[in-house]
């Protein structure tokens, strides 16, 4: 994270300016075996000032972000600069809700196919059994009429369906 505050001289090019760059502040990191950095720097040409913050890990970054925040809030800064984020965790946090986004999106569309599936093993049961109904009572009727009951075949060739 890297945040500037200015109480520019209108002779101070801001072109002259330039903020310490997270890969600098990282490199130095490196170099002297550091898990978080946090650098202030004032230019007297221009009154600026720049805090640059770098963290080996997420949880580094988050931190070394909270002690830039609070130098901020030492020296004066302007509230809106004082409660900045690191953007290794602003990344996470963005990646984190499309994979929850993503996750309820996967959950909401299986539970609509197995309300589909369910929908289409019910008609099928229902057809079933509305069959197996049917032969009962076509056995029924014979066991009074002394006739010879349907067949499964001869049911089945009814296109008997079930609707909703």
């Amino acid at each position: 994270m890297s945040t500037s505050f200015t109480n520019m001289d209108t002779n101070y090019s801001a072109v002259e300016w330039k903020d310490i760059s997270i890969d600098s502040v990282s490199n130095m990191a490196k170099e002297h075996g550091r898990d978080i950095i946090i650098v202030f720097s004032w230019a007297k040409k221009g009154n600026l000032a720049s805090i640059t913050t770098w963290g080996r890990s997420f949880h580094d970054a988050d931190n070394a972000a909270s002690g830039g925040n609070s130098l901020k809030q030492a020296l004066g800064w302007p509230e809106e600069v004082c409660n900045m984020q690191s953007a290794k965790v602003s990344s996470l946090i963005k990646a984190n809700n499309r994979l929850i986004n993503a996750t309820a999106a996967s959950l909401q569309l299986l539970q609509e196919l197995e309300e589909q599936r369910i929908a289409a093993l019910d008609k099928k049961n229902m057809e079933s059994l509305q069959k197996e109904l049917l032969l009962a009572l076509r056995e029924m009727d014979q066991a009074f009429k002394e006739e010879p009951a349907a067949t499964e075949q001869e049911i089945n060739r009814m296109n008997i369906s079930v609707s909703k």
